[in-house]
Parts: structure tokens; C-alpha cells; sequence
């Protein structure tokens, strides 16, 4: 994994992935947006949590524009100060009701970015 402490994610690591241009791989994936309610949306998600817990664990970040696999830049997700507990406690919901078994320890961060923009990050061990 990139992250060699999976716990301490700074705006700072962020904003390396970026500009190393870390391309996405096997325990790293960026998204731009949360996924919204839509049942596709939610199971291709938890798919792709899954995914990560049944290899060697990795990062879902949401708030870095991608393409083709190469980070674009670091744009937060749209969320405001105060939907941003929401989306974490709505992402932890989905995670535990919709994987069996369940995966422990999974960690749901918040970083804020020094625009104010948040990034929202996801550790699947």
C-alpha cells in the first residue's frame, strides 16, 4: 500500500499521490464524487470495497480527479462542511449492512483541503 501508516492520511500525502502521479493499482483508487443512493452505484461501491478486502486492502479516495488511472488533481468532492459526517456515516452504513461477513476495521477519514474542499478517504484492510 502507498499509505505506510494507513491511519495518518494528511492533505500533505494527498497532494503527493497528485503530483508523483501515482497511477491507480491493486490498494489505491481515486474517485472524483461520492456515489449517490442508486442501487448500481451502491453495489459496484461496496464491489469495489470488497474487492480490496479480499486481496491486500488498499484506499478508496474520493476527491481526486482522475484519468486514466493517473491523478489529475486534487478537487475535494463537492461536500460542505456539514454534509460531510453525513456522507462518512452513510459510506460506514452501506459497508457494514451490505458486505458479509463483515470487514473489520475499516476506516472512513475526512481530510480537508487548504481550499476548505473535503476528500474523503477510505482505509480497507
Amino acid at each position: 500500500m502507498y499509505f505506510s501508516d494507513p491511519y495518518d492520511i494528511t492533505v500533505d500525502k494527498l497532494r503527493e499521490l497528485v503530483d508523483a502521479k501515482v497511477l491507480e493499482q491493486e490498494t489505491l483508487e481515486y474517485k472524483r464524487l461520492i456515489h449517490g443512493d442508486e442501487d448500481l452505484e451502491t453495489r459496484e461501491f461496496l464491489a469495489d470495497v470488497s474487492s480490496f478486502a479480499n486481496s491486500r486492502g488498499g484506499h478508496i479516495i474520493y476527491g481526486i480527479a482522475e484519468e486514466d488511472g493517473v491523478p489529475a488533481r486534487l478537487c475535494g468532492t463537492g461536500l460542505g462542511d456539514s454534509e460531510v459526517d453525513a456522507a462518512i456515516l452513510r459510506l460506514d452504513s452501506q459497508i457494514r449492512d451490505g458486505i458479509e461477513p463483515r470487514i473489520p476495521d475499516v476506516r472512513i477519514m475526512p481530510v480537508c483541503l487548504r481550499t476548505g474542499a473535503w476528500c474523503i478517504v477510505i482505509h480497507v484492510p
